[in-house]
């Protein structure tokens, strides 16, 4: 056991002395500071039939758990997953496998990490909740006790329900690409959705592992005592625009949750079941073992698409970075591309919006995602700088031939738009392909890893295109307001590239 300890010290050494773990920090104290809006702000983070509870210890605590429980643990599950991986990756496998350490040993100490990881992340968040409680002034009297609570009860058993689920996702070999990736984010929605759907005034469910029940139950149940004539018990927790400052002047006085047996019992046994499931994902643990290639499956099916680029002086390089792109896609990808190209520019519209497009716009992220850490990753930076202006040249080939590929899963819908008289929409949608490279590259090279820009992006399009949240709906954006959508994606691919040529260059001088 001794071992644990050892492992989970090394990774998270290696994780916090990255630059993107102090941006991560940076952006964690910004969402603490957001979490604390002023009675005069025109939007509510946790509010109950329009009120909200005093800014005391006892609330900020609460709605501190309560946020990280919805926000944290969709975020941090694609900051932490990979730790199992990143040895495959980093071609430390090999020393890992030729050592005693048993597999669940091994994963136990991932785990610590992960855990590790969140949990300094959500304390920052609690200490900015602590700050604002002073800054807000409406209670100053700070009692540690009424943070520390539901910061071991709620959130931390939480974390490590998430960070047990990105080990698995790391050593189930179906779950460790893209595929995994997308599927936490409808995992993550089934278990914040049910328990909601099983609390309210004095009840809640032990069948919450993100522990948000025991807190809105003790919320809505104080809520109602204060404010005997308020009806139902609809507790919304995000960001919710209040048109007025009418849910920031509406409060009532929190006394904090009732810590009965049977709520620590519960988070301890949520607690117990990531442990479970982390022993549970060791069986599945390969040790890093490198397959065979005769014995690798596959049909030999090979797409050369550099080939479709002239082979002239100009084009040389983007052909190589679209080839590079295309090519290791195997044939149920490509078939999957193609029966996307043609559903839609066939589908009713409405069909298309809704279903095709949302699938088509993640179709490609697989393929995206390493860039700008690729060179990194194969440790072929010395060979390309060797070139001539070899960031310049190489960072907007690679744009290129990213935004080649995403306009070519959507051509279909592209063509079709063009050819019905919505010119704007198409190009609108030709140039949200181009953000999208943009955004890969400068998640790539800033994070050193595709793991940013796999869960920046998932996060965006199952709130925008999955859930229609109309700020970040980019494909009806393509029919509602295609001028908007241009000019937005603009931007975000000027940001995107500018941001990547500065990785780079930072990276090159260290």
């Amino acid at each position: 056991m001794s071992a644990i300890p050892s492992i989970a010290g090394a990774d998270m050494a290696e994780r916090t002395r990255r630059f993107a773990f102090l941006v991560t920090l940076i952006v964690a104290l910004y969402g603490g500071y957001l979490y604390v809006p002023d009675a005069t702000a025109h939007y509510a983070t946790v509010i109950i039939d329009g009120y909200r509870g005093i800014y005391n210890s006892a609330w900020m605590g609460c709605m501190t758990a309560q946020l990280s429980a919805a926000f944290l643990t969709l975020f941090g599950f694609y900051l932490v997953r990979g730790a199992a991986e990143r040895d495959r990756v980093l071609d430390t496998g090999d020393v890992v496998a030729a050592t005693p350490v048993r597999n669940v040993t091994f994963l136990i100490g991932k785990f610590a990490s992960n855990v590790g990881v969140l949990a300094i992340i959500a304390a920052l968040m609690y200490a900015a909740a602590a700050v604002m409680q002073v800054i807000r002034a409406e209670d100053r009297h700070l009692d540690p006790v009424a943070y520390l609570l539901p910061f071991v009860l709620i959130t931390l058993p939480g974390l490590s329900f998430v960070a047990a689920i990105a080990i698995a996702f790391d050593v189930v070999k179906p779950l460790r690409g893209i595929a995994g990736a997308v599927a936490y984010v409808f995992i993550w929605t089934a278990l914040l959705a049910i328990p909601g759907s099983h609390s309210g005034a004095g009840h809640w469910t032990p069948f919450d592992p993100f522990g948000m029940s025991p807190v809105t139950s003790a919320m809505t149940t104080a809520m109602h005592a204060a404010v005997p004539s308020a009806r139902g018990d609809d507790i919304s927790v995000g960001v919710m625009l209040t048109h007025g400052n009418g849910a920031g002047n509406k409060t009532f006085v929190f006394a904090g949750v009732p810590w009965t047996a049977a709520i620590v019992l519960s988070r301890a046994a949520w607690l117990a079941a990531a442990l479970a499931l982390v022993t549970l994902s060791s069986f599945f643990f390969d040790r890093f073992r490198r397959e065979e290639p005769s014995r690798r499956k596959g049909f030999g099916f090979v797409l050369d698409v550099g080939k479709a680029i002239p082979n002239v002086a100009g084009l040389r390089l983007y052909r190589a970075e679209l080839a590079l792109l295309a090519n290791g896609a195997n044939i149920f990808w490509w078939l999957g591309a193609a029966a996307l190209t043609v559903l839609s520019g066939t589908l009713p519209i409405d069909a298309v919006l809704k279903f095709v497009l949302p699938i088509a716009m993640i179709w490609p992220v697989e393929r995206l995602s390493p860039l700008g850490c690729r060179e990194r990753r194969w440790r072929v930076e010395d060979i390309i700088e060797s070139a001539p202006r070899p960031i310049l040249r190489t960072v907007l080939a690679q744009w290129a031939a990213a935004t080649t590929l995403g306009t070519l899963i959507v051509s279909g819908y592209v063509f079709r738009l063009a050819t019905t008289g919505h010119v704007e929409g198409a190009l609108a949608c030709v140039v949200a392909m181009a953000a999208v490279a943009a955004a890969a590259l400068a998640c790539g090279a800033l994070a050193g890893t595709p793991r940013l820009f796999e869960g920046a992006y998932l996060i965006v399009w199952y709130l925008g295109p999955i859930n229609h949240l109309t700020a970040l709906d980019f494909a009806a954006a393509t029919i509602l307001a295609p001028t908007t959508l241009a000019a937005a994606a603009a931007a975000v691919a000027v940001a995107g590239i500018v941001a990547c040529l500065a990785g780079k260059v930072a990276t090159r001088a260290a």
